[in-house]
């Protein structure tokens, strides 16, 4: 009878799952080092053996990775313990589907650094909406991945370049692509680049890739009217206003006096994975915010009638916001906002000049470095026989970055 990692007893060889990332010592938490040490075999594929030999040394090792195989090797009564090698984080899905058939003999699970949790770390973009993908697995693909979700993990294989081309060929050339070659290793890297300028380079068989589509980009709204022409902003502005924002697919927006909800809803476009609360006080806008939400299939949008800074204190922490407002109580909204994430992202729009000067110094006060932008729209407009172009009111955009804040794009 054998005492099991975990304390137990049994009458076969104990397991021990042991996740090891990509394969790297840097990947293996002091449980697993122990874990190893007490192991009288230790089995898994021959690519991870490899990888894991510096600290395999003077062990007995099998590339086993075959389940009845280890079964059976654990049945035979001649290892006390054996260490399992695998890749990603055992007691997650993949780990269920891949060993359910080992859970009668009570295999200790040891987690370790899985390679997603890196990439995410090295690249600063987290991953909590990414489809992940084993191209290294007969018969696998990634195009179908690409077209249904906005981010895709891939674990890369010696067909990357088939792969790439073959996204290119179906007219993804907007497909931003990060690599994290060599991870955890010496000679570790990481591309940030267009998937064009990914299938011009050579990549180890061992690479990570992200890939991202765009989100919806600013000023895509229809050109439907939100409301009366000189309570709404144009679509140029409202891109404009996002672009300083720099809003990811996931991110929490705050649109405070949102008005009729035409920048609201280009925000809601543009943050797909995320949410935008809407803050309005007046009931009658209000009512043709949800209209105006609806006419253009938002359902991450959440209205709310009340006054700032009040109508703030239960949401969660913006990662953006964008004030439409000219209220009394302005410099108490802002501190309300970098009081909830003191890396928050802020626009605000006005067609007032005076209180442009006023907005960016209540940032700079709150510790921010501003900017201030106007905008002239012109559009053309058909008079008799002549085109012409009418100016419209000039607004201006006030944008904040705190001087201690990251880029969350």
């Amino acid at each position: 009878m054998a005492d099991d990692f975990t304390g137990r007893t049994q009458k076969s060889g104990q397991i021990m799952i042991i996740g090891c990332g990509t394969g790297n010592r840097r990947f293996l938490t002091k449980q697993a080092v122990a874990a190893l040490n007490l192991a009288d075999l230790c089995v898994g594929s021959e690519e991870m053996l490899r990888r894991m030999e510096d600290i395999l040394k003077g062990r007995a090792t099998e590339p086993v990775r075959n389940i009845p195989a280890i079964r059976r090797l654990a049945e035979c009564g001649a290892y006390a313990r054996i260490a399992v090698l695998v890749e990603g984080d055992p007691g997650t899905d993949r780990y269920e589907n891949d060993y359910s058939e080992l859970l009668d003999l009570r295999p200790a699970i040891i987690p370790g650094v899985s390679a997603a949790s890196y990439m995410a770390s090295r690249t600063g973009i987290p991953l909590r909406d990414a489809v992940t993908v084993d191209l290294r697995r007969k018969r696998s693909s990634l195009l179908p991945h690409i077209e249904k979700n906005a981010r895709v993990l891939a674990y890369g294989s010696e067909k990357m370049k088939s792969y790439f081309r073959e996204i290119l060929a179906a007219g993804y050339k907007n497909i931003a692509v990060y690599a994290l070659s060599c991870p955890g290793g010496e000679g570790e890297s990481v591309f940030r680049g267009t998937i064009e300028e990914a299938a011009a380079r050579d990549f180890p068989a061992d690479s990570m890739f992200l890939f991202m589509r765009p989100g919806r980009l600013p000023g895509r709204v229809e050109e439907i009217p939100f409301g009366p022409e000189d309570s709404v902003f144009p679509a140029e502005v409202r891109a404009a206003a996002l672009t300083r924002l720099s809003p990811g697919r996931a991110d929490v927006i705050y649109c405070i006096g949102s008005g009729y909800g035409d920048v609201a809803c280009e925000a809601a476009l543009a943050v797909p994975s995320g949410i935008v609360y809407a803050v309005e006080e007046n009931r009658g806008r209000l009512e043709e915010a949800v209209k105006n939400a609806a006419r253009h299939g938002i359902r991450n949008m959440v209205l709310i009638r009340g006054s700032s800074p009040e109508a703030l204190s239960h949401l969660p922490a913006p990662d953006g916001a964008v004030l439409l407002c000219e209220g009394k109580r302005f410099t108490d909204t802002i501190q309300i906002l970098v009081s909830r994430n003191p890396f928050v992202r802020i626009a605000v729009l006005t067609r007032d000049m005076a209180f442009a000067v006023k907005a960016s110094d209540a940032l700079e006060t709150a510790g921010f470095d501003t900017d201030v932008t106007e905008i002239r729209v012109s559009r053309r407009r058909k008079t008799g026989g002549r085109q012409c172009l009418r100016a419209e009111n000039p607004v201006f955009i006030v944008s904040g970055t705190s001087r201690g804040g990251v880029d969350h794009g």
